[in-house]
């Protein structure tokens, strides 16, 4: 269930005066563009779809505000094989993990609720509390789709 972005930009803003740092329009900006993003997304997809905005926003700013989000818990960061650091907005959004092609570098989401067993399971087993995980299956597409496959 996909948190409305009012309520994101709540949560932003009340960690922002927590911290003592400026709520400026541009990190609103950059944290709706974010959101507005199906699935992974990086520094430079997130400039390019604000940079057309009224205010001037540089690839410094975005990177700038995506490591405030992600301290805040509103993005994740991923690096999958060479690829530039990937992000995906966290909140509102379900558990899920990813497989990789290491031909053509596709990325996956999957779910699986077997996943989240196990997690419980060791948890208890292990008297640990689980908050999150992350799980990336790298292997080969079988699909002729795969533009490097040999």
């Amino acid at each position: 269930m996909q948190v409305p972005i009012k309520e994101v930009v709540s949560i932003f803003k009340r960690n922002i005066e927590r911290d003592k740092l400026r709520n400026t329009p541009s990190r609103i900006t950059i944290l709706k563009a974010a959101y507005s993003h199906k699935g992974h997304f990086n520094a430079e997809t997130i400039y390019n779809t604000v940079k057309g905005d009224a205010q001037s926003v540089s690839l410094a700013t975005v990177y700038n505000t995506l490591e405030l989000l992600q301290k805040y818990g509103l993005v994740r960061t991923h690096k999958f094989s060479n690829q530039h650091t990937e992000y995906e907005a966290t909140l509102g959004y379900a558990q899920h993990d990813h497989m990789i092609c290491l031909d053509c570098e596709k990325v996956v989401e999957f779910c699986d609720p077997r996943i989240q067993m196990i997690r419980e399971t060791m948890g208890e087993l292990l008297e640990f509390e689980v908050e999150k995980h992350a799980l990336n299956l790298y292997g080969h597409c079988r699909k002729a789709s795969c533009e490097k496959a040999l």
